[in-house]
């Protein structure tokens, strides 16, 4: 939500899609000074983070398969 009047107050496109993050943060960022380096490096690393933890869910598919399918227990998988 914080993205749209980063990208209006800066006059940049707002039909980016999702890399419109990617362009309108390190903007903000920018505008922060050396503050922003900072503050700028641990938003990314926590929305790194937060899509690693998120693609973990993307291997139950794999997991619940070898576990009905070879019988393989949950730790084997």
């Amino acid at each position: 939500f914080a993205i749209f009047p980063i990208v209006f107050a800066f006059g940049a496109d707002p039909a980016g899609g999702p890399g419109l993050f990617f362009v309108s943060m390190p903007i903000a960022f920018s505008q922060m000074g050396a503050l922003g380096v900072w503050v700028g490096g641990a938003f990314f690393l926590l929305a790194l983070f937060a899509a690693f933890t998120s693609s973990i869910s993307l291997m139950e598919v794999g997991v619940a398969w070898l576990e009905e399918r070879e019988g393989v227990t949950r730790p084997g998988a």
